[in-house]
C-alpha cells in the first residue's frame, strides 16, 4: 500500500510519465531493504534507469587534483573487479546545483522531493501526505534517519516556546558511540567498486587546526579483537559514528572524520596512473633528483588538518611496523582506499626517500616515529623492486595477494609513500612505569637499545638512547622507569561512510574478511623515557619488604600499589610470550579429508629448535596461496621432536571458516578425488593472544585493578579487607582466632560415607562460616582441604549466600565441584560450573553442572517452567549444542560429511554464542545458582562489563579460593575491585607451587606481581586456620617433606597397613620406607628452547615401570613426573604405550597418584643453573603425590651440590633407599613372602 501511495505522489506533479517511473524506480530501490529478509545474504539490488548514458555519467562533485589527472582505462590484473574510473576527460561543474546532480545519477536514485505548493495541491486532490522516507539500517548499527523538516514536504511547524523556568538542555556535542544517520544517496557510484554500498558525507568546510581534535578514545574507534574483521559486531561499529554540533575548538573534531570518497577516489586514480605508466615502460624515474633533498633532523612539524591540492586531502595510513629496515611500514586506515580491487595500497613503505611536504626534506627521524602514529600520505612512487623488477606484471600480482604480515617476503610491496605529512599526537596526559626487561649488548659495552615493558601493555618496547634521559649503560635488567606515555588508539581500518541499506552494509562486513589485521608486534613507543627519583626507590623499596607506607596513606598506596602490578603483569607476560613465533611461514600441507568438518591441515616444521609458541588451541591466520581469503584456523595438535628439531602440526578450520577454506583447497590445491584428499600450499603465521587456562597475566597487564577502590568516600566490604590485608602487623603466632558463635561441626556425609572431622577440619569449617572479611586456610598435602571448602561453601550457599568459587586450573575447580555434588543434604543448592569450549577441546575435565550440560537439560528438569517461545529457543540451543560437541568430543564423527550435514554445523556453529546467552537467561529464572565454580581467568573475563555474568555475578557474597598459593596477589586486588561486597576464603599451602612465571623467581616482575595469594596472608595478622593432620601417604613417606619442607608439623592420618602397595610386592632397599632413590648415570642435553633431556633415564624409566606392571600394579596407579618439558616428550610415546599418566612437576599439583616416579633429568648443575630444578616449593609438590610409594631418577652426584636435593641425598643416605641403575632389576627379584623366607 505504501509503495502504491508513494507511485501515485511521485507521478503528480513530474513533467513527464518518464520522469515519474524514473523516481518510482528509486523508491522501489529505497524499500527493497523494506521487503527484505534481514537474514539473507544477498547483495544490495541495483538497478540502472538512465535514458541518457552520457549525462548520467558525469557524477563527480570535485574536482580532482591536477597531480592525478584522470584515467579512462583498466589496467592488467583486474580480471574480477570493476576498475573505478571517469567517463569524461572534464570533470563536472562543481558549481551545479546538487538537486540536478542528484537526478542525473544513474542508480539509486531518490525520488524528488516535491515544493510545499505541490504538497498542498496533492492534499486537495485527495490524496494522503507523503510522510518523508526513512533509511532502514540494522536494528543494533544504526537508528532510524529522518530527513530534517526543511528537506521533507511536510510543512514546517514554529519553534515551540520555553517557558520561563524551564531547563533548556543542551544538545549533545562532538563525537558519539552511537553510529551516525545516514545522509543522502552518493553521487560518485561510478568512480569506486564499492560506491553502490555507501552513501555520501556532509563536506567538512572551514576547519582549523583549532576545530580539529587528535583524540580517539577507545569508547568510540575500538581496538581490534583476537579474531580481526571475522567478528561481524565489530565490523559493524566500524562504520562512521555521529558528530553532533559544528567543529570548533570547545567541540573538536577528530581528525579521522576528515576524509571523503573524492580524496580516496583521487588518491586510487593517482595509484591507477603509476601502475598504468610502469607495466606500460613509460615511467620515468626521479630518484635521483629525490636523493639530493636534505635528509630530516631534529623535531618534524606535524598537523592535523592536511592542506588540499586542487580541493582534494590526502588520505590516512597508521604506522604498524618499524622493523622495515630504516624504514617503517604504514596501513590504510580506510577499507575504501584499497577497496576490493586495489589491494597493493593495503600496506605502503615510508622509507627515508619519502618527502616530507611541510619542510621539503627527505626521510623522517626513526626515534620520532611509534607504532599507532598517524601519517597524512598524498602520493606515491614506486618501490625499488618494482622498479628493478623485469617482470612488473607479477610483482603487482604478489602485491595484491593478501599480505599474512606486513613484513612477508612473498607480498613484496608495489608502492612506496612518496610525499607525506605526520599527524599531530595526541597530547601526553599521563605517565606510566616501565620494567627493563633485557639490556641486549653489543660485544663487551654497546648498548643501543634496551627491552622495556610499560604499564598497560603486553609486549616489550625497544627504547633508543634517543628518548631517554639517561646513558642506556647506566640501566640494568629489572631497573624501573617512568615513560611519558602516548595516548592508545585503535589499529582497526575503517569505512569512511555509512551504508546505504543493511544489506549493502551486510555485503561490506563480509567483504573486508579478507584483510588480515596488521596486528603490530610491538607496543606504542613512548615520548620519553626518564629514572625514578629516589623518593620513589624508597618507597618501592619498602613496598617489596614491609610496606609500612601503606598505613600512612592508603589511598595514595593502593594508586602506586595498581601501577607496580600493572607494570609487573606486562613484564611477566611479555617475557612469557617474547619467545613466541612470529614469522610467516610457507608450507604445503596435507588436506585428509575435504568433507570433514573442520578441514585439517597437516604439515612439518623443519629445523625448529623449541615450540616456539606453538600451543594447542592457538589461533593461526592461514591463507590459501592464489585465493583472495584469509581463514582463521586453530591449533589442535603439536608434537615437537627435540632430537630431530622437527614440529608436526595440525589445525582445524575455525568457525564459520570451513567453507571459505574448503573451496580455496579445491581451486587452488591439487586435489585427489578418489580418496577425497589434498596438498595445498599456504602462508600461515601464529596470532598473538592468550591461551590456557592460566592467562591471568596477560589480562592483568590490560585492565585498571584498583581504579573502583580508589575512592577513600565509598567504604566497601573491600576497603576493609584491603586495609587488614596491607595495614595490619606481621603475624608472629599462627593460634586460630577464639570468636565461635557456634558448636563445631563433628561430621559430614560424603557419598554413602559418614566422615568423621578432626578438629582443626571442624574449626576451620565453623571459621569459614562466620561473618570474617577475609580467612585464609592453611592445608598441607592430603589434609582434606577441597571436602573443607566444599563444606564451606554449601553451609554458605544454604544461608542465601550467592558463592563464587575460584582455581588457576580447570583440574582444581573440577575437583572442587564434584566434591561438593558428593555432600549429602545439599541437594537443593543449584551448582553451576562454567567450563569454555576452548578448554573443553584440551580434555578439561568435565562435570554433571558445566553450563552446557545444565542448559540441554533444562526442558526435561523444568517442563512446565516455560514458554512456547522458550521451549523453542532451548531446543534450538540443545540440538546445536549437541553438534558443537560432536566437533569437540568425537571429531573421528566428522571426517565424511554430506553437504546437508555441514550446513547443520554451521548454523550450529554461527548460532551458538546467541543460543547461550538466551539460553542462560532463561536459566537465570528458574535455576538461579547459589554456587558458581570457575577458573580465576574465567572469573575476570565473564565478570567484565558485556560479560557474560557481569550481571550475575556482581552481588556475590563469597569468594572461596582453592589452591591459593597459585593465584597471584593482583588477582585478590582484581576480585576486591571486581566484587566490592564479598568476603574471601582461601584454602592452599604456602609450601607447594606459586603462580607460574617465565623468568626466575628472583626477578623484580616475579616479587612485585607473582607472589601467592597465601604467601601474603599467611605474613600478615589475619584470621588463619593450619590443616596439618595429612590422609594421602604411607606415614614413612611423610617423613621426607617434613623433614625438608614442614618443620616436622606434619601429622599422619592413615595406617601403614592401608598403604602396602608397594611394601607387599618389591624388595625395597629399606623394607618399611617405600622410597627409592636411583642413581642413574648418563649424559643429559641441553636444547635450544633452554629445556633439557636424559635418553639414558628414560630408558631406565621404562624398565621400572615395566617392572611395576609385572608385579600386576595397575598402569592407571602410575604416574611419571618430569621436570623439564624436553623430558616428558621423549617419554610421550612410552607413556602412552603403557597406558601410565606423565605430568610435568607444574601441572601435577591437586592430583594424587598411587605410585610415583620423579624424573631430575640434570647431569651436569650446580647451585648458580639449578633455581629451577632446586625451587623448594616445587620439589615438594614432586615427593608429595605418592600414596603408596616413590621412585626418584637421579643424577646423585649432580644433586648432590644444590641446597634442597642435597638434604634429600643425604636424608636418602640416612635411610639407605639409593641403589644404582644397575641394581633395579633386583627390587622386583622377589616378593615379600619369599624375602621373609629367606630371613
Amino acid at each position: 500500500r505504501r509503495l502504491i501511495l508513494c507511485f501515485l505522489s511521485a507521478i503528480v506533479t513530474p513533467t513527464s510519465i518518464a520522469e515519474g517511473t524514473h523516481t518510482f524506480c528509486g523508491l522501489l530501490l529505497n524499500l527493497n531493504d523494506l521487503f527484505m529478509d534481514p537474514d539473507t545474504d544477498t547483495n544490495p539490488l541495483t538497478v540502472s534507469t538512465s535514458t541518457n548514458s552520457t549525462k548520467d555519467s558525469t557524477t563527480a562533485a570535485e574536482p580532482l587534483p591536477s597531480t592525478a589527472p584522470v584515467v579512462t582505462q583498466q589496467t592488467p590484473l583486474a580480471e574480477t573487479s570493476a576498475r573505478p574510473s571517469y567517463t569524461t576527460s572534464k570533470p563536472p561543474d562543481g558549481s551545479m546545483d546538487p538537486s540536478i546532480a542528484l537526478d542525473r545519477l544513474s542508480i539509486r536514485r531518490q525520488p524528488k522531493r516535491l515544493p510545499a505548493s505541490a504538497t498542498s495541491t496533492t492534499k486537495t486532490r485527495g490524496l494522503p501526505r507523503q510522510e518523508p522516507l526513512r533509511a532502514r539500517s540494522h536494528k543494533k548499527a544504526f537508528k532510524t534517519f529522518r530527513k530534517p523538516t526543511s528537506l521533507s514536504s511536510r510543512p514546517s511547524k514554529p519553534a515551540k516556546c520555553t517557558r520561563l523556568g524551564e531547563t533548556v538542555m543542551r544538545k549533545p556535542q562532538g563525537i558519539q558511540q552511537r553510529p551516525a544517520h545516514p545522509p543522502e544517496w552518493e553521487q560518485l557510484v561510478h568512480l569506486h567498486p564499492w560506491a553502490i554500498y555507501i552513501m555520501p558525507r556532509p563536506p567538512v568546510e572551514s576547519i582549523t587546526e583549532e576545530s580539529v581534535t587528535s583524540k580517539l578514545p577507545l569508547r568510540v574507534y575500538r581496538q581490534i579483537p583476537q579474531n580481526g574483521y571475522f567478528a561481524k559486531k565489530f565490523v559493524r561499529s566500524l562504520f562512521p559514528k555521529r558528530f553532533s554540533g559544528i567543529p570548533s575548538p570547545t567541540n573538536p573534531l577528530p581528525f579521522i572524520e576528515i576524509t571523503r570518497l573524492t580524496d580516496i577516489i583521487a588518491f586510487r586514480q593517482h595509484a591507477i596512473q603509476l601502475t598504468t605508466a610502469l607495466l606500460n615502460d613509460q615511467y620515468e624515474s626521479d630518484q635521483d633528483s629525490i636523493r639530493r633533498l636534505p635528509q630530516t633532523k631534529g623535531e618534524t612539524p606535524t598537523l592535523l588538518v592536511p592542506p588540499s591540492r586542487d580541493g582534494v586531502r590526502p588520505v590516512l595510513y597508521q604506522v604498524v611496523c618499524r622493523s622495515y629496515g630504516q624504514g617503517a611500514v604504514l596501513e590504510a586506515k580506510d577499507f575504501f582506499i584499497p577497496g576490493p580491487d586495489l589491494r597493493e595500497l593495503h600496506c605502503l613503505p615510508l622509507t627515508q626517500d619519502s618527502v616530507n611536504v611541510l619542510t621539503g626534506t627527505r626521510g623522517f627521524v626513526r626515534d620520532q616515529l611509534s607504532i599507532k602514529d598517524f601519517i597524512w600520505v598524498y602520493s606515491l612512487k614506486p618501490t625499488l623492486k618494482t622498479l628493478s623488477s623485469s617482470n612488473r606484471y607479477k610483482i603487482l600480482r604478489q602485491a595484491r595477494q593478501p599480505r599474512p604480515s606486513v613484513v612477508a617476503s612473498s607480498a613484496p610491496y608495489f608502492f612506496r609513500v612518496h610525499e607525506f605529512i605526520l599527524v599531530t599526537p595526541s597530547p601526553p596526559d599521563h605517565h606510566v612505569l616501565g620494567l627493563v626487561t633485557d639490556v641486549p649488548r653489543r660485544g663487551s659495552t654497546g648498548i643501543n637499545n634496551i627491552l622495556v615493558a610499560f604499564q598497560g601493555c603486553r609486549d616489550a618496547v625497544r627504547v633508543s638512547r634517543q628518548i631517554c634521559d639517561f646513558e642506556l649503560a647506566d640501566v640494568e635488567r629489572d631497573t624501573l622507569l617512568r615513560a611519558t606515555a602516548r595516548t592508545n588508539v585503535s589499529c582497526a581500518m575503517r569505512f569512511s561512510h555509512w551504508p546505504v541499506s543493511r544489506s549493502a552494509q551486510r555485503y561490506l562486513v563480509y567483504a573486508v574478511r579478507r584483510f588480515l589485521p596488521a596486528h603490530p608486534d610491538e607496543e606504542m613507543l613512548p615520548l620519553r623515557v626518564s629514572r625514578l627519583s629516589e623518593r620513589e626507590l624508597r618507597w618501592i623499596s619498602d613496598r617489596e619488604q614491609h610496606f609500612l607506607n601503606y598505613a600512612k596513606n592508603p589511598v595514595t598506596a593502593r594508586r602506586r600499589m595498581g601501577r607496580l602490578f600493572a607494570v609487573a603483569s606486562a613484564a611477566l607476560t611479555a617475557q612469557s610470550f617474547g619467545m613466541d613465533d612470529k614469522t610467516t611461514h610457507k608450507v604445503t600441507a596435507f588436506v585428509p579429508s575435504l568433507t570433514a568438518l573442520p578441514i585439517s591441515l597437516q604439515f612439518n616444521f623443519d629445523s625448529f629448535t623449541a615450540e616456539a609458541g606453538w600451543q594447542r588451541s592457538k589461533r593461526v591466520s592461514t591463507w590459501v596461496i592464489g585465493s583472495s581469503t584469509l581463514v582463521r584456523t586453530i591449533v589442535a595438535l603439536v608434537r615437537f621432536q627435540p632430537s630431530q628439531n622437527t614440529m608436526k602440526i595440525e589445525l582445524h578450520s575455525g568457525q564459520n571458516q570451513h567453507r571459505a577454506l574448503a573451496n580455496a583447497i579445491r581451486r587452488y590445491g591439487i586435489v585427489n578425488n578418489e580418496n577425497n584428499t589434498a596438498q595445498v600450499p599456504i602462508y600461515i603465521r601464529l596470532c598473538r593472544e592468550s591461551v590456557g587456562a592460566n592467562p591471568i597475566f596477560d589480562i592483568l597487564a590490560s585492565n585498571s585493578l584498583l581504579g573502583p577502590l580508589l575512592h577513600p568516600s565509598r567504604p566497601s566490604l573491600a576497603s576493609t579487607i584491603l586495609d587488614t590485608v596491607y595495614a595490619s602487623r606481621r603475624r608472629v603466632s599462627s593460634a586460630p582466632p577464639a570468636r565461635l558463635t557456634r558448636r563445631l561441626p563433628t561430621s559430614i556425609r560424603v557419598g554413602c560415607r559418614n566422615l568423621h572431622l578432626n578438629n582443626e577440619q571442624a574449626l576451620a569449617i565453623q571459621l569459614g562460616t562466620e561473618d570474617y572479611p577475609i580467612l585464609a586456610i592453611q592445608a598441607a598435602f592430603g589434609t582434606g582441604k577441597t571436602l573443607v571448602g566444599a563444606a564451606i561453601a554449601a553451609r554458605l550457599a544454604s544461608a542465601d549466600q550467592q558463592v563464587i568459587v575460584t582455581a588457576t586450573t580447570n583440574v582444581a575447580v573440577a575437583q572442587f565441584t564434584d566434591t561438593l555434588l558428593q555432600l549429602e543434604g545439599y541437594n537443593h543448592l543449584h551448582i553451576l560450573r562454567f567450563l569454555c569450549d576452548s578448554a573443553l577441546k584440551e580434555g578439561a575435565p568435565t562435570t554433571a553442572v558445566d553450563l552446557h550440560h545444565i542448559l540441554k537439560g533444562l526442558p526435561a528438569n523444568y517442563p512446565d517452567s516455560f514458554t512456547d517461545k522458550e521451549t523453542d529457543h532451548l531446543t534450538t540451543y540443545r540440538r546445536g549444542r549437541e553438534l558443537i560437541e560432536r566437533l569437540i568430543l568425537k571429531p573421528d564423527t566428522t571426517t565424511n560429511l554430506t553437504d546437508e550435514e555441514r550446513e547443520e554445523f554451521r548454523i550450529a556453529e554461527n548460532r551458538n554464542s546467541e543460543a547461550t546467552g538466551y539460553a542462560v537467561k532463561i536459566m537465570l529464572r528458574v535455576r538461579f545458582p547459589s554456587i558458581v565454580c570457575m577458573t580465576t581467568a574465567s572469573l575476570l573475563n565473564t565478570t567484565k562489563p558485556g560479560g557474560l555474568f557481569s550481571d550475575v555475578l556482581s552481588k556475590s557474597g563469597v569468594i572461596i579460593g582453592d589452591e591459593a598459593s597459585q593465584i597471584p596477589e593482583p588477582i585478590l586486588v582484581a576480585m576486591l575491585g571486581r566484587f566490592p561486597s564479598a568476603k574471601h576464603i582461601y584454602i592452599g599451602d604456602v609450601n607447594q607451587l606459586e603462580p607460574h612465571v617465565r623468568c626466575p623467581r628472583s626477578s623484580r616482575a616475579a616479587r612485585l606481581g607473582a607472589k601467592g595469594i597465601m604467601e601474603l596472608l599467611m605474613a600478615k595478622e589475619i584470621p588463619l586456620v593450619q590443616l596439618v593432620t595429612t590422609y594421602r601417604a604411607h606415614p614413612a613417606l611423610n617423613a621426607l617433606p617434613n623433614r625438608l619442607v614442614y618443620d616436622g608439623d606434619l601429622v599422619s592420618g592413615t595406617p601403614a597397613r592401608r598403604r602396602q602397595m608397594i611394601t607387599n610386592h618389591l624388595r625395597l632397599p629399606s623394607p618399611e620406607l617405600p622410597i627409592v632413590v636411583i642413581d642413574v648415570p648418563g649424559k643429559s642435553r641441553l636444547s635450544p628452547s633452554q629445556s633439557h633431556s636424559n635418553e639414558q633415564e628414560a630408558q631406565c624409566c621404562k624398565e621400572l615401570i615395566c617392572g611395576l606392571l609385572a608385579k600386576d600394579i595397575p598402569p592407571t596407579s602410575i604416574g611419571v613426573i618430569t621436570f623439564y618439558k624436553d623430558q616428558q616428550r621423549l617419554m610421550e610415546d612410552t607413556a602412552a604405550k603403557l597406558g601410565v599418566h606423565l605430568f610435568t612437576v607444574d601441572s601435577v599439583q591437586g592430583r594424587e597418584i598411587d605410585v610415583v616416579v620423579i624424573l631430575t633429568t640434570r647431569t651436569i648443575i650446580d647451585r648458580s643453573s639449578g633455581e629451577f630444578l632446586d625451587d623448594h616449593k616445587r620439589l615438594n609438590v614432586a615427593i608429595t603425590r605418592c600414596r603408596h610409594g616413590l621412585f626418584i631418577l637421579a643424577n646423585v652426584g649432580a644433586l648432590r651440590g644444590l641446597h634442597n636435593w642435597g638434604k634429600l641425598i643425604h636424608w636418602a643416605h640416612e635411610h639407605r633407599t639409593i641403589i644404582a641403575a644397575s641394581q633395579l632389576p633386583d627390587i622386583f627379584a622377589q616378593n615379600i613372602s619369599e624375602r621373609g623366607g629367606d630371613k
